[in-house]
């Protein structure tokens, strides 16, 4: 820890913030599922659309739940999405191999969707300072 800080205490470990990452991204992307095929069923869109559907519904949920574990952990941003969106994408891998038998047709494309999702999190400033460099005092000789 930086010692020229003020400790605010409000910050969360990383494996407890990107466990919450984790279970916000299963809430979106059950929730984007629900939609979608609420859409479909509605026929307010195509049978065609579900794989855009899907892809967006896993854009958005990877990008909600690492941005949640941004906010709650508060350093390192690059990393802990970088974490999440590789958690993120081994649990889909899990939940596919047990629900449809291990067949890991399309994993280059949800791979791309969660880390891209989940990096572009770290591409939003949470509140944090905005550091510009290392400021040093001007020394005077003389």
């Amino acid at each position: 820890m930086v010692a020229n800080q003020k400790v605010t205490g409000r910050a969360w470990s990383m494996p407890a913030g990107i466990g919450l990452g984790l279970g916000l991204t299963a809430a979106a992307t059950a929730g984007g599922c629900a939609l979608v095929a609420w859409l479909i069923q509605g026929e307010y869109l195509g049978a065609e659309g579900l794989g855009y559907g899907a892809l967006a519904v896993l854009l958005i949920s990877s990008f909600l739940g690492a941005a949640g574990s941004c906010a709650v952990i508060k350093r390192r941003y690059l990393v802990v999405s970088a974490i999440h969106g590789t958690a993120d994408f081994l649990l889909l891998l899990l939940v596919n191999g047990l629900l449809f038998g291990g067949s890991v047709s399309g994993a280059g494309v949800t791979a791309l969707a969660v880390l891209g999702g989940s990096l572009c999190a770290a591409l939003v400033p949470w509140g944090g300072k905005v550091r510009r460099g290392i400021r040093r005092k001007k020394r005077h000789y003389g």
